[in-house]
């Protein structure tokens, strides 16, 4: 199995030209908090974060290696970056993301209360295959044994809610019925990847994620 993730934020601009490699950009990122030890304001951990908890939720696997190339555009944080990731399970991903991109959305909704994320997850088996868009609010399962299935979305499913995790967070901490579809096990698994890539990015070379056997994290 191998899957490839792409995950742009929106906040600011950017022009890339592939052939020449030129690029201009605009932050919309406060000065502070490129220099703020603190807070830091990486890009993987306080966005891509989102997209690779999707994935690990999707496909459940545990990473072994990392390796990853990051462009900070002369800025104090990462702002454009390239993961390439080992499973456990011997699969392979990888991870693309960039902090700013054009204002335009391949979904016009002039009445959307604020853009569209690009977001797809795609992931690529021995029996089929699976496309995640969430900017087009897209959703296919392909599978090699004659299972083709669109699944008919409503209009904004792919719409993210900035408010929905903090709200699930709390009723879960009353003891509210609520579903919680953010389980630790993904939160770790994300959080140990962009780690790893951070470590490679220092290093220069790959980074091995030394991992201890338990049940409740076997992989597949």
């Amino acid at each position: 199995m191998c899957w490839w993730l792409w995950s742009p934020v929106c906040a600011g601009s950017s022009t890339v030209r592939v052939a020449t490699g030129a690029r201009t950009h605009s932050s919309t990122c406060p000065e502070d908090l490129d220099r703020s030890p603190i807070v830091r304001g990486r890009y993987a951990p306080a966005a891509l974060s989102h997209a690779l908890g999707l994935a690990l939720w999707l496909t459940g696997p545990r990473a072994s290696q990392v390796f990853a190339f990051v462009n900070n555009e002369g800025a104090g944080i990462d702002l454009y970056d390239s993961i390439s990731v080992r499973f456990l399970s011997g699969a392979t991903g990888s991870i693309l993301g960039a902090l700013s991109v054009p204002g335009g959305s391949a979904v016009d909704q002039e009445d959307a209360p604020w853009p569209r994320h690009q977001l797809q997850v795609r992931i690529y088996g021995t029996e089929g295959h699976l496309v995640a868009d969430l900017e087009r609010d897209f959703l296919w399962l392909f599978r090699e044994d004659g299972r083709d299935i669109k699944v008919d979305l409503p209009a904004r499913a792919g719409l993210y809610a900035c408010d929905e995790p903090p709200n699930v967070l709390i009723d879960l901490t009353l003891g509210m019925a609520a579903k919680n579809r953010s389980p630790a096990d993904v939160g770790a698994r994300t959080v140990e990847i962009l780690s790893a890539a951070y470590d490679s990015v220092r290093a220069g070379a790959v980074a091995n994620i030394v991992t201890r056997h338990r049940s409740s994290t076997a992989t597949p």
